[in-house]
């Protein structure tokens, strides 16, 4: 026969338990209460309504595990966690925030970086497609971000215009100050995020091929008068004295 021996710690924990009577756990501290006070398995089975096999079970589990043995197991509602749920876990841990506050060199989540922060941080390596679907899960969705003006007062742009006023009123008469600037001309028409119907893709009308075009503008703040310069390159090498031209 059986017979677990239990130390005086044991057997005060046991009989806690049993008088508490609270759910299973205390039933089989019963059970191991009695085979400590040297009824057989069989003898447990027959005075408590239990099969054999039940009260050998719970006498084992106990020798084995303690009271942990008596415990219930927890059981998880559902199909095991795949590596979609994981990875939908560790999107809603960090996607909220920005990449700069992980230390990455840019502003914006794109799929690269996420799978590279989900390996190198979660130790996941799911594929480009089930993060793009965990994504969608989540609500997010693939659009263009807008820029924010953070601290749009220069502290020092008083003093800057100042300076920029006194260089204006110490120009000789040998002197030129422009005020310059730059821009493209695309032949193309930019194409931009829309909403469309389902199952139909807009399409722009383009002459086909795209054509660019540099243009430099300059303000001759003395006299008032402009200057441009249009090329194919921003870097062309160009005669500044030949090609300026000149706008009234």
């Amino acid at each position: 026969m059986i017979k677990i021996e239990l130390t005086a710690e044991e057997k005060y924990r046991l009989e806690r338990v049993s008088k508490a009577g609270k759910g299973q756990i205390s039933f089989r501290a019963n059970i191991i209460l009695l085979n400590n006070a040297g009824m057989s398995a069989p003898a447990i089975a027959k005075m408590l309504g239990i099969t054999h096999q039940t009260a050998l079970s719970w006498i084992n589990k106990y020798r084995k595990n303690g009271m942990d043995g008596l415990k219930d197991k927890e059981h998880r509602i559902g199909k095991p966690a795949t590596l979609g749920d994981k990875t939908r876990e560790a999107l809603s841990e960090f996607m909220d925030k920005s990449p700069e506050e992980f230390e990455y060199l840019q502003t914006c989540w794109t799929i690269h970086l996420i799978l590279y922060h989900l390996r190198t941080e979660y130790d996941l390596k799911p594929s480009y497609a089930t993060v793009k679907r965990q994504l969608k899960k989540l609500g997010y969705r693939w659009g263009r971000p807008r820029h924010s003006v953070v601290n749009a007062e220069d502290p020092e742009a008083e003093a800057k215009v100042a300076a920029i006023r006194q260089a204006i009123q110490d120009a000789g008469p040998d002197d030129l100050i422009v005020f310059m600037d730059e821009s493209d001309v695309h032949l193309l028409p930019p194409l931009r995020a829309m909403w469309m119907p389902p199952g139909k893709q807009v399409r722009i009308p383009t002459p086909g091929t795209n054509k660019k075009k540099a243009i430099f503008g300059g303000l001759d703040v003395l006299n008032g008068e402009w200057f441009y310069y249009i090329c194919d390159k921003k870097r062309t090498s160009v005669n500044v004295n030949q090609n300026l031209g000149h706008l009234p």
